[in-house]
Formats: C-alpha cells, structure tokens, sequence
C-alpha cells in the first residue's frame, strides 16, 4: 500500500462501527448485543487515540479550543433539540432538561447516543496531556484508569457530566495511541494469510470473552460482568475490526462508501435516534408493535441496514453543502 495522507483503514473500521452501533440500539437478539456491546464503542475510543501524537506538539488551551468545536457543541445542540422534543410533548419538565444536559444521573436523555460526545471529549482531552508525558508515566495512567474502572463499576457510582466514564474511554483511547506508536497495524499488514489468520483468531477471542462468558456491557449505564473479560474481549474485538479493515481496503466502491460513512459517523451517531424513535411510533400505529423496542436480530439487521442506506443522499448533500460553504 503506497503512503497516504490519512490512515484509510480506521474510517472503514468507523463506517462499519456506525453501522454496529445503530444495530445495538434496534434491540437485536441476545448474542448479537453482546457482541456488538463488547466493542463497538472502544473501537471509536482507540481510533481516536490512534491519531492521538497529532496533540504531542499542541499546547493545551489549543486542545480544549479544538475538541469543544469538534464534540462538546454538537453535543450541546444536539442535546438541547433533544430536550425540547420531549418538553414539547410533556415528557420531561423544564427542571430534568436541564438535568439532562448536563449529563447528571448518568442520563442524557431519549437520544442517549449522545452520551459517547461527552465521554470522549475528556478522553480525548485528558490523553491528549498523557501522550507528552514519558511512556512510564503513560502506562502508569493506564492502570490508574483501570482501578478507577474497577471502582466505579463495583460502587456503581456516576459522576456529573459523564466523568464517569472517563476511565473506560481512556484505557481504550490509549491502546490505540500504543496501537500507532508501535505500528502493530502495520504488522497486520504484511500479508492477506497473516491478516486472515490473525483476525480468526481475534474473532474468537471476542466471542469467547465477549459473548459466551460474558453479560452485555454498558458503559453508559456502569453494567459490566467481568472487567478482564471485558478488556480483552474489546481489545480482540477493536483488532479484528482493524483486520477486517485492512482486508476491504482497495475494494472498489465498497471501499469508497464505507470511507464515507467513515466520515460522516458524527452525523449519524446525533441523529440516528430520531430515525428509530420515528420507526417506531408509526410501527405502534400501524401494527400495535414498537419496531424500535421489539427484541429480534433478524429486524434489527434489516432496519439498520435500511437506515443506513437511507442516509447516504442526505450525507451526500450535506458534504457537499460543507463543501462548498465552509
């Protein structure tokens, strides 16, 4: 593979993980949450830390300017549309809107997607100051992130503004970091028969540690069974993903538009809930069933597929409308 500006891979792995994630949000069968749970949000976590040395040479206030611009204002646009919908309705008061936005009670609200925003904006900007330390001290942070995990997950206690979930975020925002640091991705690559056997073997690693000895994690909601099995199930998961990634790059088109969803995953993580909350008040209308809530794997493919799909003409547009005006 010739040099290239931006590591293509990890926006396949991205367009792949949007996909996942609106597939666990469509209330799939069992073993198919568990083992979209057990990675599909550390895969994001590690792809920005895999690009994490660009903040080596950044100063601090730069950092913070930059990843409140980038997550922190989508958030808070997002959240506050979020909240009028259901003040509109009398859902919530005044007061729990409030409450919401601020991520307080471990509660963002209906479009709980949005939660990742928040997470990954103190991640990023804690391990953004990490990263100009000595490895030492990096991998000393790495297992203080660990004990507070353990910590929160055994005292089940939440923090306001998602600080909670900080520790998770950041484990796996580092190992992504290291993951570029020691070019582990590019020993993935030497070959389609190393790429190949090694993902089998992540694979299966995943759904041992991931699916049949686990529960299904939430960092959201503090849920986690077993915090090794959890670890290594979402390193093997994040890594067969990458293997995967390597395989589909050079494919053509389907190259192409997994790099684009690749791209746009901000603008389908913010507004995805707004599709299936709308799938599913006209399916309770139409059928007496809540397609949205109904538990079914063979469902949850389909209208995540389809609402993927449907989001390609209005991500097409609004590229080009970014394009062309900013």
């Amino acid at each position: 593979m010739g040099e290239r500006r931006r590591f293509d891979e990890l926006d396949i792995m991205k367009g792949i993980g949007i996909t996942l994630i609106v597939i666990g949000h469509l209330e799939p069968g069992t073993y198919l949450m568990r083992f979209v749970y057990s990675f599909h949000l550390f895969l994001f976590f590690v792809c920005s830390g895999f690009v994490g040395a660009r903040y080596v040479d950044r100063g601090f206030v730069e950092i913070v300017k930059g990843n409140v611009k980038r997550l922190l204002l989508p958030y808070l646009v997002w959240s506050i549309l979020s909240q009028f919908v259901d003040l509109l309705f009398g859902i919530i008061d005044f007061g729990q809107a409030v409450r919401n936005i601020l991520f307080l009670d471990a509660n963002v609200g209906w479009n709980a997607a949005l939660w990742f925003l928040v997470s990954l904006f103190w991640a990023d900007t804690i391990c953004a100051l990490i990263v100009k330390l000595k490895r030492w001290v990096q991998l000393i942070a790495g297992m203080v992130f660990i004990m507070l995990w353990m910590l929160f997950a055994a005292s089940n206690v939440s923090i306001f503004g998602g600080l909670y979930t900080v520790p998770v975020a950041a484990i796996f925002w580092l190992f992504g970091y290291w993951m570029n640091v020691y070019g582990i991705h590019k020993k993935m690559m030497k070959n389609n028969i190393c790429i190949m056997t090694s993902g089998g073997v992540l694979l299966v690693t995943n759904i041992c540690c991931g699916v049949i000895f686990n529960q299904v994690i939430s960092i959201y909601h503090i849920q986690y069974y077993n915090i090794p099995l959890t670890i290594v199930a979402g390193i093997a998961g994040v890594l067969f993903m990458m293997s995967l990634s390597i395989l589909l790059y050079n494919k053509g088109k389907l190259t192409r538009i997994l790099i684009f969803y690749g791209k746009n995953t901000l603008t389908i993580l913010c507004t995805h809930y707004y599709i299936l909350r709308l799938i599913g008040t006209v399916s309770e209308k139409l059928i007496g069933h809540n397609l949205w809530r109904y538990t079914s794997t063979p469902k949850s493919f389909f209208l995540a597929v389809a609402v993927i799909i449907a989001y390609y003409p209005i991500l097409l547009g609004t590229s080009k409308l970014k394009s062309k005006y900013l």
